[in-house]
């Protein structure tokens, strides 16, 4: 099977507390072809610091600092520098089962889809309400990175709230096929 990279792109502000169990949760990604952009968002507390030595234990994570301008414009910051054929995205706080990375990109490659979906019983529960929660976030995705270049699609910074499902209803417009994979493949943390 094809090795596909994958960019990670975790957007970091004032995490510290969650941050090393998020960071352990991708470098042991059972799927190994990846790059993961940390972008930092002017946070306060350790969170630079602990992404800086991540990225100076594994080669794959890199670190982006900017001032505080929203996790919209920390999740552009990090498309604009992302190398991968496909794109997943993973909150600071929450942690990655290890598999995760490797269930979606299997997906995509044995499919040939443009857009990679967990499902779980509670999300089917919802396909009675498509504009939920669920399908609105970026962490449960996998996507084609080309299809967001093409299309120079970016997070919408003047938002603070659903800049993520914007997101989502614009790359689906140019989505020819989608995949559901029946596992789980983060924790959310609340």
């Amino acid at each position: 099977m094809e090795r596909a990279k994958v960019s990670i792109i975790v957007p970091v502000y004032n995490v510290a507390a969650y941050l090393p169990a998020c960071l352990e949760s991708i470098r042991v990604q059972t799927w190994r072809e990846i790059e993961v952009i940390l972008v930092d968002d002017g946070s306060t507390d350790e969170s630079l610091s602990l992404c800086r030595a991540a990225a100076e234990r594994d080669a794959r994570f890199r670190v982006i600092h900017q001032q505080n301008a929203g996790v919209s414009a920390a999740r552009n910051a990090g498309l604009a520098a992302a190398t991968g054929q496909y794109l997943q995205f993973v909150d600071g706080d929450d942690r990655l089962l290890s598999n995760a990375t490797e269930v979606l990109v299997h997906a995509a490659l044995s499919t040939g889809t443009d857009l990679v979906i967990t499902r779980t019983e509670f999300a089917e529960e919802m396909v009675k309400a498509p504009a939920n929660f669920y399908y609105g976030v970026l962490w449960n995705k996998l996507y084609r990175r080309s299809i967001v270049e093409a299309h120079q699609l970016r997070c919408p910074e003047e938002l603070s709230w659903c800049e993520d499902f914007l997101f989502n209803l614009e790359y689906i417009k140019y989505v020819r096929l989608v995949a559901a994979v029946p596992e789980p493949v983060c924790c959310y943390i609340k």
